[in-house]
């Protein structure tokens, strides 16, 4: 039996679909990564979800992308160890400054280590361990979302 690989119609998102709690179209996100690789990837697959996306490798390279003064940001996610002078938490803090003590913000890391998660903990933030699932970015990230609308 052959295969068909035919077109299939485009379709418009119905009220329902685009009200989804999974939508991110639209999304303000900012993504502080210093593995370019990863920064790249995360920031290919947000875009491919609709978001708008601010990436860097640091606060200092992100703030540098934040000219204007009015500018809104849906969320923050941000890898944990950054460098020695900065780490997630600190770059988190700051924009938090910038844009407000409510702002949607999680971590990605690589480190397991009990000190870490502590930290984590104690700033009131989720952790994601790398490498990341997609379907999990996703989760998490419209969870922090929706979380501030609906407490």
């Amino acid at each position: 039996m052959p295969l068909s690989f035919e077109q299939l119609p485009s379709v418009p998102l119905s009220p329902t679909l685009a009200s989804s709690p999974f939508n991110l179209e639209n999304q303000r996100i900012i993504l502080v990564e210093n593995e370019e690789i990863i920064r790249h990837g995360f920031h290919t697959l947000l875009e491919k979800w609709g978001c708008h996306v601010v990436s860097g490798d640091s606060l200092e390279s992100i703030e540098a992308q934040l000219q204007d003064p009015a500018q809104t940001v849906d969320a923050v996610i941000s890898d944990f160890g950054l460098s020695e002078e900065e780490n997630g938490i600190e770059v988190i803090e700051k924009l938090r400054v910038r844009f407000g003590k409510q702002l949607p913000a999680f971590l990605i890391t690589g480190d397991t280590s009990q000190a870490t998660l502590q930290a984590a903990r104690q700033a009131g933030l989720a952790m994601l361990h790398k490498p990341v699932r997609p379907w999990l970015l996703r989760q998490t990230l419209c969870a922090q979302i929706r979380q501030p609308a609906e407490a």
